[in-house]
């Protein structure tokens, strides 16, 4: 594209003109943020630097009327998805008793981080077919989310500035619309993934340069994340199990005890890897 691939503009515009058929609230920031990645990859720092004052505001400009333009459908929608969630699970509804009326938009938004949640789709009494696309559905996202997670904290050492300026606005991008999209629609098993899997190229591109990282410069890192990873599944598999099936799976743990033993075991592998490192670094 930046080369002026005609074939590669028109293919672009027809991509963007599908989407926005169904959703012009989808396809402007999706539009939004291939422009700006587009600007940023064609343009060396030198350049970019010297770009005016009123470029800059007109970006900025753009940026606020689109944020205007959705921000009065997306709050309505929102506080819809969160009042038909709560409404559709009693299980919300006991969880907000414990935590308060105020945990709702922070506690939904982390729930639909998760969603679709791996453990919920592998004890799910459903029919084998209905359970099996949930599982997989479910192990995709949980095989990509760790590795999008660990390129958060590595790209930053991207030894090329302008491959370094290209992933930190790819995972700023994308780390803004999975919130967008888990606050539009976090307790959703559909909506949520779907929103989520428009920026699924900047996903499989910062996951593919984050597992490249790893594997040159044999980082311990990002198997520390999946053993965090593993710390949730583990829980929350036995967990979901104790609720849905029962029988083997042992008695139900407390969820706000479970919580604070997966965030102190999950600090411990954190905390404990760092020390290790920097012991390793004094020796």
């Amino acid at each position: 594209l930046v080369e002026h691939d005609r074939k590669g503009w028109i293919g672009l515009a027809t991509a963007l003109l599908g989407l926005g058929l169904f959703s012009w609230r989808v396809a402007a920031p999706a539009a939004a943020v291939l422009a700006l990645w587009v600007l940023i990859d064609g343009i060396d720092g030198n350049r970019l630097r010297k770009i005016p004052v009123w470029g800059w505001l007109l970006i900025l400009a753009a940026a606020v009327l689109i944020g205007l333009g959705i921000w009065p459908w997306f709050r309505e929608s929102m506080l819809w998805d969160i009042h038909t969630t709560v409404d559709r699970s009693g299980w919300l509804q006991k969880v907000f008793r414990m935590f308060g009326d105020g945990a709702q938009i922070p506690f939904l938004t982390l729930y639909g981080l998760f969603q679709p949640v791996l453990p919920a789709a592998l004890t799910d009494p459903a029919a084998p077919f209905w359970q099996t696309l949930g599982s997989v559905l479910a192990l995709g996202w949980y095989l990509i989310g760790p590795v999008v997670v660990y390129s958060f904290f590595t790209i930053w050492k991207a030894e090329d500035k302008r491959d370094r300026r290209i992933l930190i606005f790819t995972a700023a991008a994308l780390a803004v619309w999975m919130l967008v999209a888990s606050i539009r629609a976090g307790g959703d098993q559909f909506d949520n993934p779907r929103y989520r899997t428009i920026f699924l190229p900047w996903m499989a591109l910062l996951a593919a340069w984050a597992v490249t990282w790893a594997r040159s410069h044999r980082d311990p890192w990002l198997p520390r994340w999946l053993i965090v990873e593993g710390i949730f599944l583990a829980f929350f598999t036995q967990w979901y199990g104790s609720r849905k099936v029962g029988g083997w799976w042992g008695g139900r743990l407390d969820f706000r005890l479970m919580v604070g033993l997966i965030v102190l075991l999950s600090l411990a592998v954190l905390a404990g890897g760092w020390w290790w490192d920097r012991r390793k670094r004094r020796s």
